[in-house]
């Protein structure tokens, strides 16, 4: 085997999303889970493109501040090394992400729920 670490910070080869202008760089995907690290630009309104995933969701923010809002209109907080789990079907979307600095996500969704 030929293990090397990634350095998310260090990473070129970015897909733009061109709904929300978030960077998105996919570190592994297969059956089971789907890791994602997320750059997002600085943005005072937030994204209009709201997320509704079958796959549970967990976050964390590496680096930044952020608002996620979820579609009952609960808005939930974040500052850097903030860590929470987003229950598969529930729709939410982000309401806002600092620029100075910009938000850097740690995103890991999990494909095999047991309900």
């Amino acid at each position: 085997m030929n293990f090397k670490p990634i350095n998310i910070f260090k990473i070129t080869n970015l897909s733009q999303d061109e709904n929300s202008k978030e960077a998105i760089h996919v570190l592994e995907n297969n059956e089971n889970l789907k890791i994602e690290t997320i750059f997002s630009p600085g943005s005072e309104r937030g994204f209009d493109k709201w997320y509704l995933q079958p796959e549970e969701e967990f976050i964390y923010l590496i680096q930044g501040e952020a608002i996620i809002e979820f579609i009952n209109n609960e808005q939930l907080k974040l500052t850097k090394g903030d860590f929470f789990k987003i229950p598969a079907g529930i729709s939410h979307r982000v309401a806002y992400t600092s620029s100075t600095p910009s938000c850097i996500w740690l995103t890991i969704f999990n494909k095999n729920r047991n309900d």
